[in-house]
């Protein structure tokens, strides 16, 4: 089961992801047991807090929830209401779109973002076992989200760096360390 606790670093990718304003696409088991994909990227969002109102933090973390945006969602206003902007080039009035959207974990599938994809079927295999998924739902949506490769296997091009692995000299500026990088990479292409 996919938590913050069990996949740190994968959940923070997610999160980094979706706050750095990039288009996703994500593939989640809903509560009533369909399968919902969903593409967003984070823009300009309406709070439903008002003025002066007090309201208590909720703990996403504790709720084992990451909150994403729907492009094809419009938002609301905490009655119901759709909000609307209006466009200053044209002046004409439209529709907010990019709802948030809560996604628990434990029921989250795939999460694609350009060349990052993260597949997250074997680690919540409980949930799509307890909905009923069969194996040729999860590849139709695979194939219609365009998360294979030419070999059929996932991958994540992205990798984390440990600081401790690097072996460049802390003091170095960047461009010295970039240059001794390039020089480094004419030295062995000229070897072969």
């Amino acid at each position: 089961m996919l938590t913050f606790e069990s996949h740190p670093k994968e959940v923070q990718q997610m999160r980094d992801i979706i706050n750095r304003n990039i288009y996703y696409g994500v593939l989640f088991i809903k509560a009533d047991k369909s399968l919902r994909p969903l593409n967003g990227r984070k823009v300009k969002y309406v709070s439903q807090k008002k003025d002066g109102e007090a309201r208590g933090i909720w703990n996403r973390k504790e709720h084992n929830i990451l909150t994403v945006f729907d492009r094809n969602k419009q938002q609301e206003d905490s009655q119901g209401n759709l909000l609307y902007y209006k466009d200053e080039k044209t002046g004409k009035v439209k529709p907010l779109m990019n709802a948030p959207r809560s996604i628990k974990l434990d029921r989250l599938l795939f999460f694609k973002a350009g060349n990052v994809v993260l597949d997250f079927t074997g680690i919540n295999s409980e949930a799509i076992k307890a909905a009923g998924i069969k194996p040729q739902q999860l590849e139709a949506e695979k194939e219609r989200m365009k998360i294979t490769t030419d070999s059929g296997e996932l991958q994540n091009p992205l990798e984390i760096v440990d600081p401790d692995t690097i072996t460049a000299n802390p003091n170095d500026s960047i461009e010295e360390i970039v240059m001794s990088e390039i020089s480094e990479f004419y030295r062995n292409d000229e070897i072969d």
